[in-house]
């Protein structure tokens, strides 16, 4: 629930009026001599346009570069290359701006602009950032950081901190508390306005990570008055959001309902922060007992993460058009070339006046319309198949969708009959086949809501179980302390369905059995890839694993020992201290 600072691309003054005609613009651009003014003009309007319409901006771009390239000065062609780099990153494009900025680092390095040179590295790494690569996004932050401290630009500097310390945020909330502290105080010192209310957030964020409440809370209400004089409606609900967090983690619940439900208020027509909010006031009215009203908010919560499912297939589509619509026109601009070139060649070839020339363009022509008609046809059939992929995948979606909402309707029936029962072991009973609906669920969620139909983040998928078990058993068991340390790895859903149903029942008896009191419970999640399989590892300070005092033939563990088969797995359990258990899964077995 991190609030993203914005990343800073450009260091250009917007001055320029909102609403100007474009053609008379461009007519007024074209007046001027070619030079430098006339590309700052250019320049201009990509800025002006690069938000708010990134179709215009890239035009501008290329036009920039095309008249960088004609005046033949190396520094303007690597400002080309990486206003073309902002541009179409803006439009969606980011392979393309990669590619971009690439070009651009190598003029300014040629050129010895250390400055640019870092800029352009900072841009890249927001691209790779956009793609979730994360390494190359590190890389380069960290290389433009080097180069802002080496040419002591404190702007600079400070924004790359905060970029760093975004990354940091998931996996080191503290390192990236102290990149957030150093940025804040360059631009306190440099006096930059505008900007606190992020920082400060920040902050609180990593300070609500850490566990240190008080810190969270006093960052986050220092941050609402900044925000509501640059009236961020988005940054407001984000901090009540995280201060009614803050308060439900110390269990008081007035504040954090007042908090959660303004935050609310304040989300309309986000539909991302009105996701997370309404998951947050389901788990707060379960806390204060009132299922109705928790089950009410849980209800809100999936419909609304499905309107955002649709609402991202939707952007998808309209990328996907649009991408079409330019391979389009790309090829009309090739065809009418062709058309060009061989009008030139009859031309060249009447010109002798010979009825054989006449002959070879009559063949010419016949064999240049049967190549067409070839490649007619193989385009169709290529779009036939890319039409019918995408109605697989789309039908493979819509499967998936109903199948975790059947389950999760059998989970809510599962509940509510569970409720009526009086005997603790159908209750027990009840609770446990609940939960393993809930993993086979959270498998079909991932699935259609993931670009990749067939296969399942693996380590995705048993972060999200992990800390669904644990909002399951928070009141049940005292002072809790998880830990994970899961290697990325993507399985299909024959593989993923027995490893998420063992993982479900080992996690749930390790909570089960964890100390009740007087020490806290610590579990331990790992998952390992190794040279002829995985790993996987539970592990609990319990009070051990005693063969005797379990039943053979418990459902639970008949159904372990099951899907360890299944896998042509080996099962090892060790007991005193706690109890470990490793599952080794051979690769031959696992399909990925």
């Amino acid at each position: 629930m991190r609030y993203w600072l914005l990343i800073i691309f450009l260091t250009l003054s917007a001055s320029l009026p909102a609403q100007i005609n474009m053609d008379s613009l461009d007519r007024a651009i074209r007046d001027m001599p070619y030079g430098p003014k006339r590309l700052n003009a250019i320049k201009d309007e990509i800025q002006r346009h690069f938000q708010s319409q990134p179709d215009e901006a890239v035009r501008y771009a290329y036009w920039y570069a095309e008249e960088a390239a004609e005046m033949g000065d190396p520094i303007w062609q690597a400002r080309g290359s990486n206003f073309l780099g902002i541009a179409t990153f803006s439009a969606g494009d980011i392979p393309g701006s990669i590619e971009h900025y690439l070009a651009a680092y190598r003029s300014f390095e040629k050129a010895r602009d250390s400055l640019a040179m870092g800029i352009t590295l900072n841009n890249l790494a927001a691209a790779y950032e956009i793609r979730n690569k994360t390494a190359e996004t590190l890389k380069y932050y960290q290389a433009a950081l080097d180069i802002f401290q080496a040419v002591d630009n404190q702007e600079w500097i400070a924004i790359c901190e905060n970029n760093l310390a975004n990354q940091y945020m998931e996996e080191d909330p503290a390192r990236a508390l102290a990149a957030y502290q150093r940025s804040y105080e360059i631009h306190q010192n440099l006096g930059i306005a505008g900007r606190d209310g992020a920082f400060l957030m920040n902050m609180g964020n990593c300070y609500l990570d850490l566990g240190e409440y008080d810190q969270a809370i006093a960052m986050h209400e220092a941050a609402i008055p900044h925000l509501e004089e640059i009236h961020d409606m988005h940054g407001l609900s984000n901090a009540h959001h995280s201060l009614g967090i803050a308060y439900f983690d110390q269990n008081k619940l007035d504040q954090a309902e007042t908090h959660l439900q303004i935050g609310w208020d304040l989300a309309e027509g986000i539909l991302q922060r009105q996701v997370d909010l309404a998951s947050s006031l389901s788990e707060l009215y379960k806390a204060r007992g009132a299922y109705q009203t928790a089950l009410l908010w849980r209800d809100r919560h999936m419909q609304l993460q499905d309107s955002l499912f649709d609402q991202e297939k939707d952007e998808q589509m309209t990328k996907m058009m649009a991408e079409f619509e330019a391979e389009k026109k790309d090829q009309e601009i090739r065809l009418l070339t062709a058309e060009k070139e061989l009008g030139e060649r009859r031309i060249l070839m009447l010109g002798g006046g010979s009825i054989l020339l006449g002959i070879i363009a009559l063949l010419i022509a016949f064999f240049w319309r049967t190549n067409q008609r070839q490649n007619r046809l193989l385009s169709q059939k290529n779009a036939d198949l890319a039409q019918a992929l995408d109605e697989k995948e789309s039908l493979m979606r819509e499967i998936h969708h109903r199948v975790k909402n059947n389950l999760q309707v059998i989970s809510s029936l599962l509940r509510l009959q569970g409720r009526r029962l009086q005997d603790s072991g159908a209750k027990t009973a009840i609770e446990a086949s609940q939960a393993r609906l809930e993993a086979i669920s959270l498998i079909h969620q991932f699935l259609y809501r993931d670009t990749e139909v067939t296969q399942v983040d693996l380590k995705a998928y048993l972060e999200e179980l992990l800390t669904q078990l644990e909002r399951l058993y928070q009141d049940t068991v005292g002072e809790l302390e998880t830990s994970r340390d899961i290697d990325t790895v993507d399985l299909d859903i024959d593989s993923v369905l027995p490893i998420s149903l063992i993982v479900n029942e080992l996690l749930t008896n390790a909570f089960k059995y964890a100390p009740q009191s007087g020490q806290a419970a610590r579990i331990h999640l790992g998952l390992k890839r190794e040279t002829e399989g995985l790993r996987l590892t539970v592990a609990d300070n319990g009070p051990g694993y005693d063969a005797g005092a379990h039943r053979a033939d418990s459902l639970g563990l008949r159904l372990v020992r099951t899907f360890v088969d299944r896998l042509s797995g080996t099962l090892d359990i060790q007991a005193q201290p706690g109890t470990t258990i490793q599952i080794f899964m051979p690769w031959t077995a696992l399909a990925s």
